[in-house]
């Protein structure tokens, strides 16, 4: 035979229980009592609040720069790809023929002979006859030696 004494034990317990729980949920999430604890609270708040919108400000900043990124790529392969096709009509639309009979319009001559040029080995202070009549028949800066090839061997 069953009493009802424990069940109501049972459920007393259950809500002694719970109401304990209840209590110590409420102690940790009450608000201060005094006003310096609430200026604390606020202040921690105010942090957090703070924290997460920094954070929600450059989270946004660095998606719009990568989606800037993204179309900066796109934009340069694009520009790549016309570059090398102007590169390509430019190489397949001139000969060195029309080169030299631009060259010749402009006033350049041909060179017939192979020369190199030589810099200085002391800096020349004068000019000599045959610098300057070296300079009159050719392009090479006052001072440069001209050397046959044919010389040297």
């Amino acid at each position: 035979m069953t009493s009802p004494a424990p069940a109501e034990l049972g459920g007393s317990l259950e809500h002694t229980l719970a109401s304990e729980r209840l209590r110590v949920i409420m102690r940790t999430l009450s608000l201060p009592d005094t006003p310096q604890a609430f200026i604390v609270f606020l202040l921690m708040l105010i942090l957090a609040c703070g924290a997460l919108a920094c954070h929600l400000l450059l989270s946004t900043a660095i998606h719009e720069n990568e989606l800037r990124l993204n179309e900066l790529k796109v934009l340069n392969r694009s520009i790549e790809q016309e570059t090398t096709t102007l590169i390509e009509e430019i190489a397949t639309s001139s000969s060195l023929d029309e080169g030299m009979d631009r060259a010749r319009a402009m006033g350049y001559e041909s060179a017939y002979e192979l020369r190199y040029i030589l810099p200085p080995t002391e800096p020349a202070t004068s000019v000599s006859a045959s610098d300057a009549e070296l300079s009159k028949n050719s392009s090479l800066p006052i001072g440069s030696q001209a050397v046959d090839p044919a010389a040297q061997n």
